[in-house]
């Protein structure tokens, strides 16, 4: 994919104002001191070398941000997959008819699985991970979530006792909680690997 916007000149002058007033300064002061000193000569082999290096190193910066962000678009991707799948097992995983208790529990967790997304990407921003859960999760729920650190993760906790819930009142099968188990693990494992890519770091150049 290909953007088709273009950057406006406003955006990349806020973000080198600083080094472009640098290089602007020390251009300056070398050539006035050229032109009143007799400074020795630098060959044109010397900056010719130095921007092939720097072009270098930006290339392989260019390369690191691009997988970077690759990655992450991949993780996000499949959160968006496994909530998807979460919510199809647990509509079509059932043993009979759908009774009242498991129309509950499954409206639930959907409601609290739209939650956990819009909290991992709060807290991954460093926001309020718990903000718009008050109309998604009930307040006893939000409540006792208040109390975590890891607000995504203790919402992927209360999926695992609620699916377990069900199985203990034979709404679903062995089979089905095992299924509805390894989604849970993919959504656990993606709060991981977003946690990863925000807390790496790019290698000092």
């Amino acid at each position: 994919m290909l953007t088709k916007y273009k950057l406006p000149v406003k955006y990349i002058f806020r973000k080198i104002w600083v080094m472009l007033f640098f290089v602007i300064l020390f251009s300056t002061i070398a050539y006035i001191l050229s032109i009143n000193f007799d400074l020795p000569y630098i060959p044109i082999g010397i900056p010719a070398f130095m921007g092939t290096a720097i072009s270098l190193v930006l290339a392989f910066k260019l390369a690191q941000s691009y997988d970077r962000w690759w990655e992450s678009r991949k993780i996000w991707g499949a959160i968006v997959n496994d909530s998807r799948t979460l919510v199809v097992q647990l509509l079509n995983f059932s043993k009979g008819e759908p009774t009242t208790l498991r129309n509950s529990i499954v409206e639930r967790i959907a409601l609290r699985q739209i939650g956990w997304c819009y909290s991992l990407g709060q807290s991954l921003r460093k926001q309020d991970a718990l903000e718009n859960l008050d109309s998604l999760i009930s307040a006893e729920e939000l409540n006792s979530v208040k109390k975590h650190t890891n607000i995504p993760l203790i919402l992927i906790n209360n999926h695992s006792r609620d699916i377990a819930s069900l199985h203990a009142d034979n709404e679903l099968n062995d089979y089905q909680q095992m299924q509805l188990d390894k989604t849970l693990a993919r959504l656990c494992d993606a709060i991981g690997k977003s946690e990863r890519i925000k807390s790496t770091v790019f290698p000092i150049t």
